[in-house]
């Protein structure tokens, strides 16, 4: 039986439920999203179509779309937080 994860706690604020480092699935997110990204969606029963992207590359932003996921092109660092409020109301109170 799976237990479900607690999301871990980063910065004081923000929550998330799994880090991937490149070096550790041996792939970039821009070389191949499905090796890169693949396994943690699988572990958590979710597909492309379940995922976003919050990145600052264009190009990654692109491959992953293309790949089914949606993503969300960031260039202010600062806007960020109001941005993501704004797309998903309910991390705003996060």
């Amino acid at each position: 039986m799976l237990r479900p994860r607690r999301p871990r706690v980063l910065t004081g604020e923000l929550r998330i439920d799994e880090l991937i480092v490149s070096s550790s699935v041996e792939s970039l997110k821009k070389e191949s999203p499905d090796r890169f990204f693949g396994p943690t969606l699988d572990r958590y029963g979710l597909t492309p179509a379940d995922a976003v992207l919050i990145y600052d590359c264009a190009d990654t932003c692109e491959i992953f779309r293309a790949w089914g996921g949606s993503a969300y092109h960031f260039t202010e660092p600062a806007r960020l937080r109001t941005d993501i409020a704004h797309l998903l109301p309910e991390l705003a109170g996060v």
